[in-house]
Formats: structure tokens, sequence, C-alpha cells
């Protein structure tokens, strides 16, 4: 049995025959998109272009690793959420109920398909937001640039930001250096030690001097009295117990002391420093660099709509409508055709 096809000359004798239903099928499909459009909300978009600054000398740059931090920063979903509750949007794109979680992440997900972050070919950044209203789509692309640049700021400012939270450690390093100093005075005035060296070479010579003295007396067979007298003043400078304030023993404990004391005074003293340092200079940096990004053009509402393209949606759906059309009318009249030389041929 053999199956008949259509070349592309049989097409026209087809449409002529099926005419008027292709004709009420196409105008039908122009009549309902037409409706469908009409009823459609004109979407509008606002867009903000902006170089991000080199925080090594808070420059316009160019480079890639700059750029890759704006995009990742602009696309991560912190950003998305807190816009998505700073302007409500939940509500706007009539998501469920404020407090529902599972609304929330649908509208951050439709928030961020109305987000677009580009890098164009200038090297420039884009950031466009669309929405139904104007102003809302220019308030929002502003805001999302002001939410990157501080979170920018926070990126490659944290060190500053570090400092100014450490700096909280001041008082209370503060009052142990000055516990420290008061007993380090209370140290000097135990150990009768007040600049060290000068202590030493009084002591070295005092008992060098009191000991030859000693043995001259010793040997030259002066009294008991002297003699019992110089030993005493040898023990008063060698032996703590020896009554005076300022003696060998004594004078070696005490440096020992006095040489902890200062060496933990001394790291205090410089985690003070540190802390001062780097506190003054976040301060001033932080006060001079008010933001992180250059503003080439903040957005403005939008004068005219980016969608929907009614005629394009119309035309369409028109194209289509007569497309599918004519493929189900060519396959009915295939269907006919080799349905009649099997009838034909059956017996009677």
């Amino acid at each position: 049995m053999a199956v008949r096809s259509y070349s592309l000359p049989d097409v026209w004798p087809v449409i002529n025959r099926w005419k008027t239903l292709l004709g009420a099928a196409v105008g039908l499909a122009f009549v309902v998109s037409l409706l469908a459009t009409f009823f459609l909300p004109n979407i509008y978009k606002s867009t903000v272009l902006f170089y991000p600054a080199n925080p090594d000398n808070n420059q316009p740059s160019t480079r890639g690793e700059d750029l890759d931090r704006i995009l990742t920063i602009g696309q991560s979903q912190p950003v998305a959420q807190a816009l998505v509750q700073r302007f409500r949007l939940q509500e706007h794109y009539g998501i469920g109920q404020p407090g529902d979680v599972t609304a929330k992440e649908a509208a951050v997900e439709q928030f961020q398909q109305h987000m677009a972050l580009v890098h164009n070919e200038r090297d420039v950044i884009e950031a466009s937001f669309k929405d139904a209203d104007k102003q809302l789509a220019a308030t929002v692309a502003n805001a999302l640039v002001a939410a990157i640049d501080t979170a920018n700021q926070r990126i490659t400012l944290h060190t500053h930001y570090e400092a100014i939270e450490q700096y909280k450690l001041y008082p209370a390093l503060k009052k142990t250096q000055i516990r420290l100093h008061n007993r380090l005075i209370e140290a000097r005035y135990h150990y009768g030690i007040f600049g060290m060296e000068d202590e030493a070479r009084y002591l070295i010579r005092e008992i060098i001097r009191t000991e030859n003295e000693l043995r001259q007396a010793e040997g030259s067979g002066a009294s008991a009295a002297k003699i019992a007298g110089l030993r005493r003043a040898l023990r008063g400078l060698t032996k703590i117990d020896g009554g005076n304030t300022l003696n060998l023993e004594g004078y070696v404990e005490g440096i020992d002391t006095l040489r902890s004391m200062y060496i933990r005074l001394d790291s205090v003293q410089k985690r003070l420093n540190k802390l001062q340092e780097a506190y003054d200079t976040a301060t001033l940096v932080l006060k001079d660099r008010s933001f992180s990004l250059y503003i080439i053009q903040p957005a403005y509402p939008a004068g005219e709509k980016v969608s929907p393209k009614r005629g394009l949606i119309v035309a369409g759906s028109v194209v289509v409508t007569f497309v599918l059309s004519l493929l189900l009318i060519m396959l009915l009249e295939l269907y006919r055709a080799n349905q009649a030389p099997a009838s034909s041929a059956s017996p009677a």
C-alpha cells in the first residue's frame, strides 16, 4: 500500500480548503493574546553605573579581583535578604505572609530574578532592578549599590574595623599597666634598687673596701671590737638579714624580680601603644573614606517600559497558532488521503 505525502506546492490548496477554520484559529489567537497582554503590567528598569575603588589607593579600579569581589557581594544571599526585608518585597510581590520562611525564600528568589549585576565591555559594573513601580525600581537599584558599598568596606577595611573593636581592651590594659608600675615602684623601695648599675657599683666597691679593711685588721692585731664591727658591716653588705636595705643577696634577688616586672610592664606598654596607634589610624582612614565605590550614574525612574513587548507577543502567538494549526490540518489531510486507497482496495 502506497503512503501519500505532501510537497510544498500541495500546501496552498490545503490552506485554501481550510481557510475558514484556519482564519478562525488565527483570529482567536490574535484576540486572546491581545487581551492577555492588555492585563500584563508594564515593567520598568533602573540602572546604576559604577566603578569599584582600589582598597590600596582608593582610586577607581578595573582590576579583575576588585570587579569579581563586587559582583560576588551583590549577588550574595545576605544582600538580597536585607533588601527584601527593607523594602517589604514579600508583601509587594504578594508572596505569603510576613514571617513565613518559605514565602521569604520565594521573595528572595524573585528579587534575584528582577535584579541584574553585570560587568560590561567598558569595565563598568551595571546594577539594575526591574519592577512595575518605576520609583521603587530606582530606589531599590540605588539601595543595592549602597548595600554593596557597605559590605565591600567591611571586607576591604576589616582590619581597621577590627582595630576599633580591639580598642575596647585599652581601659583594662591601662589599669594593668598602672598596677604593674605601682608594684615596680614598691619593689624598688623594698630592695633599695633604683638605678641598678649605680647600686651594683656601690655594692662592689663597698664590699671590696670593707673586706680589705677586715683582712688588714685581722692581720695587724686590731681590737676584737673593730674586727667584729667590720665583719658586721661586711655581713650587712652581703646578706639580707644583715640589716642593710641594699645588700648583695637582696640585690641579686631584687634584680631578678625587677627584670621580670620590667618585661611584663614593657609588654603591656607595647600592647597599649599598638592599640592606640591602630585605633588612630583606623579612625583616620574610616573618616576620610566614606565610600568604596565610584558612582558614574545613579538610578532614576525610567521613562519607558522594558516589558512586556505586546506587539511581539501578539505576533508570536499568531504565527505559532498558524503553524500549529497548519501542521494539524496537514496531518489530518494526510491521514484522510492514506485512508482512501485503503478503503478502495478492500473487497466488497
